[in-house]
């Protein structure tokens, strides 16, 4: 049950490959954990879909508090929200002009 402010939470197991020689998780390793989440709550929505559309989900921005370090075949329970939702766009660029962006 995710704890508020949360609207979902996610539970999964620590793998042994996310820690490191003392059994703890690397701090690098928990992006993967949070990914999880995302994507279950995105499905808990029904709005994960496999193909291109119209709008996607982009992460731009992640704030992480360590509160006390997982270890191996621990149960964690990673919770998850949408902060905000905005419309961002970019004009598309012919495929000449994208090319002379990269020389």
């Amino acid at each position: 049950m995710p704890r508020p402010p949360f609207k979902f939470s996610a539970t999964t197991r620590v793998g042994f490959s996310d820690t490191d020689a003392q059994g703890v998780v690397y701090y690098g390793r928990y992006m993967p954990y949070f990914d999880l989440a995302r994507v279950e709550y995105h499905r808990s929505l029904d709005m994960l879909r496999a193909e291109p559309q119209e709008r996607e989900f982009v992460m731009r921005a992640m704030h992480v508090e360590y509160h006390q370090p997982a270890r191996f075949d621990d149960r964690i329970e990673v919770d998850a929200s949408q902060l905000r939702r905005e419309v961002a766009a970019a004009p598309e660029l012919p495929l000449e002009d994208r090319l002379d962006q990269r020389a």
